[in-house]
């Protein structure tokens, strides 16, 4: 059988972030149309984002299993109940720097200035968001894992840092942008905390990236 190239999980990890970009090509081809911003519209909007990023999340995870032979989805072992705890006060310390950062909580805050309709649909787009998000960590730390062979490192968040972070610090305001960095690496270290468990990861970085 054929080796796989360990550079194929790097690849992997650049096209989810790449994925993130199909909601810029989208929001250009609206604007070129000249759609207006309304609930309708904006509901729509995130609904293609959704298809969008769903498309590029399922066709990752199938061909990575038959591609690299790799399977994301993969049962792995419980973490030990240290891991465990340890993960929930990064939570909570997470949290609170969130509310420190953006002054309140995220999800009330939107959930007052957008209403109910356009809440329920962003919060959906984030649920996907997230789903690009953790795999972008999780073929990152592949990658770096078979590079370097060591299995501790966050290697998984620091690439999502100097990617998705890294653009965050470049669009958003400064504060914002270094939060989307460290929140990042945070959710590397979550990732291997939890033994690599992605659907552990995906619940627990869902939580943290929507509240």
């Amino acid at each position: 059988m054929e080796k796989v190239d360990n550079k194929e999980h790097l690849y992997y990890g650049l096209y989810a972030f790449a994925g993130f970009g199909l909601e810029i090509l989208l929001g250009m081809l609206e604007s070129m149309i000249g759609i207006e911003k309304n609930l309708f519209f904006s509901c729509l909007h995130w609904s293609l984002t959704c298809v969008l990023w769903g498309t590029v999340a399922y066709l990752l995870v199938r061909n990575s299993t038959k591609k690299l032979r790799y399977a994301v989805l993969e049962e792995k072992k419980k973490p030990a109940n240290q891991k465990v705890v340890a993960v929930v006060l990064l939570m909570v310390l997470a949290l609170i720097a969130k509310y420190m950062v953006i002054g309140g909580s995220k999800i009330v805050m939107e959930m007052t200035s957008l209403g109910g309709v356009q809440f329920i649909f962003q919060f959906i787009y984030y649920l996907f968001e997230t789903a690009l998000i953790v795999l972008a960590i999780v073929f990152g730390q592949r990658f770096f894992e078979n590079l370097t062979n060591c299995k501790v490192v966050p290697f998984g968040g620091i690439f999502l840092a100097c990617t998705w972070g890294l653009v965050h610090v470049l669009t958003q305001d400064f504060m914002t942008g270094i939060y989307a960095v460290v929140s990042a690496v945070v959710y590397g270290v979550i990732y291997v905390l939890l033994n690599k468990n992605i659907r552990w990861s995906y619940l627990l970085i869902s939580i943290l990236f929507i509240i």
